[in-house]
């Protein structure tokens, strides 16, 4: 039912994604990625060869039509959930080239992104909030997508 639910939600309020440019390679994603999240010793997991940065606004008006953040924590459904699913959403044909990951820090699950300006971004996919980098979640372990 919620999965039915998000593609509709997804489909009317976010029909189109942003304007795509500024593609980075793989490698370009590794150095930035590592560099901005002081993630050396963290695996990187990267599938595509390329992806695109995405705004903030963008990430921000993605999120308010997304329902992950709708789905009740548990002992069952814990953050590398969330993480997953949301990282999932952003597969959505039009979306799915953007430069989303999941991130497993210390001790929590997340998300993160890379804007034009080279700047990452993290996802509290259990609240929608969109942070900078914190120390609080290194060190960084795992980053996927």
């Amino acid at each position: 039912m919620l999965h039915s639910a998000l593609r509709k939600k997804i489909a009317r309020n976010i029909a189109s994604p942003p304007e795509k440019f500024g593609r980075l390679s793989r490698d370009d994603c590794y150095l930035i990625l590592k560099k901005r999240l002081d993630a050396d010793k963290a695996i990187l997991v990267l599938g595509a060869d390329y992806y695109f940065p995405i705004e903030k606004e963008d990430v921000s008006r993605f999120l308010k039509a997304d329902l992950t953040d709708q789905i009740p924590y548990s002992k069952s459904y814990i953050c590398r959930n969330f993480s997953i699913r949301l990282l999932g959403d952003f597969q959505i044909p039009g979306w799915n080239e953007f430069a989303v990951f999941a991130v497993w820090g210390s001790g929590h699950a997340f998300n993160c992104f890379i804007d034009h300006r080279e700047n990452v971004w993290f996802i509290e996919p259990q609240t929608d909030e969109i942070f900078a980098p914190s120390k609080k979640y290194q060190p960084i372990g795992l980053i996927f997508g």
